[in-house]
């Protein structure tokens, strides 16, 4: 086990003498000199890359079939291309639009449950503790665990709810592009919030959807006016 590592090792050393080898012939070939050009490596962007394309791709040296090392493995740290190694550079995935709809879907609808849990818990203590049939303290206190728990679980589910439908909605709009025809840049935000209100209420009434929409456009356009103060 010892003398393999020790094996693997030197060979690792011979791989790197032998790209720092190339890389100086390559350097003295290109130049016409027998030393080393340090103005080749100027901290400019642009003598770098006429660098790297006068020089040429490297080559992979040969250890021969006993070697352990995968050279392919371990070829890109060095910027080259192996042969397991995908011969253009891998970057990571962005989105300008931000998160995509499940990791936004996700985010909004946890913290809304769970906040609705918290505050509606919070309310359910205290109504517990007031509308306890008895002073006795085990008796107080089933009174406020069941209070708590009628009360933390329908806020969260609400909550979760108009949660789902705000991000359903909010995805439909930007699916369709919606900013490009409202004049104010959070303004999509705001007319979400309102139709989620509108949805969530649809069944009760004209008047307390049309009251449920204008309190979840208010909310909203509260909540994004203060990110937007917070950001200044």
């Amino acid at each position: 086990m010892y003398d393999s590592a020790v094996s693997q090792s030197h060979l690792f050393s011979l791989f790197l003498a032998h790209i720092l080898r190339e890389r100086a012939n390559m350097s003295r070939n290109n130049n016409g000199t027998n030393g080393w050009n340090d103005t080749e490596f100027k901290n400019d962007e642009s003598s770098f890359e006429a660098f790297a394309a006068s020089s040429g791709p490297l080559t992979l040296p040969d250890f021969g079939g006993n070697s352990q090392i995968d050279l392919g493995a371990i070829a890109p740290v060095f910027g080259i291309a192996g042969t397991t190694a995908p011969s253009a550079a891998d970057y990571l995935e962005y989105d300008a639009r931000g998160r995509g709809f499940h990791e936004r879907a996700t985010h909004i609808i946890g913290m809304s449950y769970f906040g609705g849990i918290l505050g509606g818990g919070a309310i359910g203590v205290v109504e517990g503790i007031r509308n306890a049939p008895s002073s006795k303290l085990k008796v107080r206190l089933n009174s406020l665990f069941n209070a708590a728990g009628h009360r933390g679980s329908r806020a969260g589910n609400a909550l979760g709810i108009l949660a789902l439908m705000y991000s359903s909605i909010q995805e439909l709009a930007d699916t369709a592009e919606l900013e490009r025809f409202v004049p104010v840049d959070k303004a999509v935000p705001v007319l979400a919030a309102g139709a989620t209100g509108m949805l969530y209420k649809a069944t009760a009434g004209t008047r307390p959807m049309v009251m449920a929409g204008a309190i979840g456009a208010v909310v909203m356009g509260a909540f994004q006016f203060g990110s937007s103060l917070l950001r200044l």
